[in-house]
């Protein structure tokens, strides 16, 4: 799958002291299920969405199943596209997750806290392109729009992290 990109860089700022820390021998994965992307037929403005459940596999008390979407309201300008510059929130208020979606690729965050009180946060960032024959579909409907489905679980591997204290 593609998105033709809209934008292709993130600011990020914090105002608290931030390190990067290393990653573990093996990086951990985040596991995207179900995931779902209707593309409006006129781009931005067009009715579109994105729907995946997003599971964090390591054990407690870092586990966590979420589910993560964008639902475009086509009336209001603020929300006129699945494509965004910020992260959209996963789950409740006490989920520390979010995703961002471009046209080329998703970031998907996940933070806790550790026991020293250090706020943690694992970034994987993976590109939207995959074989539509072995684990995708495309899917053009009568209103023009595009839906695109994984017919498989998405594993995204841990590609960087940050801490701040």
């Amino acid at each position: 799958m593609h998105f033709p990109s809209l934008f292709s860089t993130f600011s990020f700022s914090l105002f608290l002291s931030t390190t990067t820390s290393a990653l573990p021998t093996t990086s951990p994965s985040f596991i995207l299920s179900n995931f779902t992307a209707a593309v409006g037929p006129n781009g931005p403005g067009s009715p579109s969405s994105v729907h995946f459940h997003l599971v964090d596999p390591r054990p407690a008390p870092y586990s966590l199943s979420v589910d993560c979407s964008i639902k475009v309201d086509t009336n209001s300008p603020t929300t006129d596209t699945i494509y965004r510059e910020l992260y959209t929130q996963c789950g409740g208020d006490g989920d520390d997750a979010g995703f961002i979606l471009t046209e080329g690729e998703i970031v998907v965050k996940r933070g806790w806290r550790e026991e020293s009180g250090a706020h943690t946060i694992y970034f994987a960032r993976q590109g939207t392109y995959w074989d539509f024959s072995a684990n995708g579909n495309a899917t053009r409907t009568v209103d023009g729009s595009t839906m695109y489905t994984r017919t498989t679980d998405w594993e995204i591997t841990v590609n960087s992290a940050s801490s701040t204290t």
